[in-house]
Parts: structure tokens; C-alpha cells; sequence
């Protein structure tokens, strides 16, 4: 069970992120406080900020897994697809707005960004949660050798009335990191970023495996 604890002048209060249950407990000396959410950590001197944060990141998250599943279920509609619901996280950081996985064994996972989520709100929902769904459509109904972005997924995002870009557009410059440039590649189980390093050495005839599946990337 993951807990929050906010510092609010004598007393802590608990707050649980599985049942929303409060409870309270005396301290001797109160403090600057830190909020912790699976991806997140602010350190506050108003406990009146963080709890603000706290909600909006925690509505933020709200409206995309809502959005994921609207999408899916028009994707699963139009295919007559039955598809179970991925599995969500906000756990991405630096330059990258979402990922999906497909690993070998158990469902989908979708990865949100959620510094982005948060800086970009509705602009990141109708932007990137579309672009990632699609990616799931696209497999299920085409297959897993297809292009990442090729034109099977672009038609996925004509249907979700999204624009087929594959890269975004959101300013990432406080994301950190080294400024290299990044080529999409798959394999047969999940989408890859190579670096325009490996993307020369690909160029030039270095084949890379996939950890997970062992097949090439291309």
C-alpha cells in the first residue's frame, strides 16, 4: 500500500492512495514535507501546493487512463477486437512522451510521461494517448512486423481523428539528458529508440537483438 504523508502544522496526515482513507497523528516539529507519488516527489513550504499538485497529477492520470480506454474501445469496436486493457504507467521521464510494451509473457503496457503529462495536460492527452493506443491496435490487427509508424498505424489515428505524427512536439529541454537524436526501430515484441549512433551502425550493417524476444530490430 503506497502512502502520502503531508507535514500540515502539528499533525501528519496519512493519506492512503488505495482506499483515500485520512488519519492523523501528532508530531513534535513540523517541517518543509515531501509528497511522494509513484514517479514524483515535491518538497513543499505550503502544505496547501503540494496537496494541490497532488490532486491535479492524480486528475491528470484520471482523465488519461480514461481516455485509454475510450480509444481502445473504439479500436476494438471498428476491428471487432476483444482486447484486454493494458496496463498503465506514469513512470517515463526525459524527452520521451509514451512507450508501449509488449512483452513476452502477461499484457500490454502502456508508459506515460508524466513530468509532460503534467506541463502539457489536455494537449498531451489528445496528443500522445491516441499515438500509443494506436500502436496496440495497429499489432493486434496487423500483426507484429509492421513499421511503428507505418500506414497501418497512421490509419488508426485517422480513426481516433488524431494527427498521424510520430514524434512530438511538447519542449522537453528541462528533461535533461544529452541532446542526440533518436530513430524508432521494432522488434517483434515492443517499440525501440536507437541513437543516431546505433542508427549509423545499422546503416553501415550492425544487426541488434531484442533482450526479450531475440529478434532483430529493424
Amino acid at each position: 500500500m503506497k502512502k502520502i504523508e503531508i507535514v500540515f502544522n502539528l499533525y501528519v496526515h496519512v493519506v492512503s492512495m488505495d482506499s483515500g482513507a485520512l488519519s492523523h497523528r501528532l508530531i513534535d516539529n513540523p517541517s518543509p514535507f515531501w509528497v511522494h507519488c509513484p514517479c514524483i516527489f515535491w518538497k513543499c513550504r505550503h502544505p496547501s501546493q503540494g496537496l494541490l499538485a497532488l490532486m491535479q497529477s492524480d486528475s491528470l492520470q484520471s482523465r488519461v487512463s480514461k481516455k485509454t480506454g475510450e480509444l481502445l474501445q473504439i479500436g476494438c469496436e471498428r476491428f471487432n477486437l476483444s482486447i484486454e486493457y493494458p496496463e498503465i504507467r506514469f513512470d517515463l521521464n526525459g524527452k520521451t512522451a509514451g512507450m508501449v510494451l509488449f512483452p513476452a509473457t502477461g499484457g500490454c503496457i502502456i508508459r506515460y510521461n508524466l513530468p509532460l503529462l503534467a506541463k502539457y495536460g489536455e494537449e498531451f492527452i489528445n496528443a500522445t494517448v491516441p499515438h500509443e493506443v494506436s500502436h496496440l491496435i495497429a499489432r493486434a490487427v496487423y500483426g507484429s512486423r509492421i513499421k511503428p509508424h507505418g500506414i497501418e498505424w497512421k490509419r488508426i489515428m485517422t480513426i481516433f481523428h488524431a494527427s498521424p505524427e510520430r514524434c512530438h512536439k511538447f519542449d522537453t529541454e528541462q528533461a535533461g539528458g544529452r541532446k542526440l537524436r533518436y530513430f524508432e526501430y521494432r522488434c517483434d515484441c515492443r517499440d525501440h529508440r536507437l541513437s543516431a549512433i546505433r542508427h549509423n551502425r545499422v546503416i553501415q550493417g550492425t544487426v541488434y537483438l531484442c533482450r526479450h524476444c531475440g529478434s532483430r530490430l529493424r
